[in-house]
């Protein structure tokens, strides 16, 4: 017997957490990658996050989405950090400035990049802003706004279980039905 493939209509969105209310809810997932969701510092700010992704979710539908781990933070973060790339088309230099507040649990990024191509330099700075949550933290937030963690592994490793030293954590959150 040969198994049935359901069509589905596959809809992407690209929206900000503050503003995701705005959309029509009814999807049965909603997916956050690349530890986007750590770029939102503010408490209230990432409650308002979460009351807004559960509202576009139908009936236990999934939130899968990835965050720093702040055991791993605190514990490894490097003040200083340099990539080189180089390949037959050109080379990419990154230099990564990093500081942490452990009291505000953010740590804030300074990216200087240069990249030499066809004899011509490219240069450009930017600055992340990132928080990073305990187990415990991210637990109770989303315990609170209506989810249930139904798997945590670390990211790209789904078979693997967390340990404190694992940077990104992913996890898949299930919508709590409404009582």
């Amino acid at each position: 017997e040969s198994a049935r493939i359901q069509k589905r209509n596959v809809l992407f969105h690209n929206e900000s957490f503050q503003t995701a209310d705005r959309l029509q809810g009814g999807f049965d997932a909603v997916i956050s990658m690349f530890s986007a969701i750590d770029y939102v510092i503010r408490q209230d700010e990432l409650i308002t996050t979460l009351k807004n992704i559960r509202g576009l979710l139908n009936e236990e539908g999934l939130f899968v989405f990835d965050y720093w781990n702040a055991s791993a933070v605190v514990s490894s973060f490097s003040p200083v950090r340099v990539l080189r790339k180089k390949n037959e088309h050109g080379e990419l230099l990154r230099v990564s400035e990093t500081t942490i507040d452990p009291i505000a649990q953010v740590a804030t990024i300074h990216y200087t990049c240069l990249y030499w191509a066809e004899g011509q330099r490219t240069e450009f700075e930017e600055t992340h802003h990132m928080r990073y949550h305990s187990f415990t933290e991210m637990d109770l937030l989303l315990r609170t706004q209506g989810f249930e963690i139904i798997r945590r592994c670390p990211f790209l490793e789904p078979d693997r279980e967390v340990q404190p030293e694992d940077w990104n954590i992913s996890i898949v959150a299930q919508k709590v039905k409404d009582q």
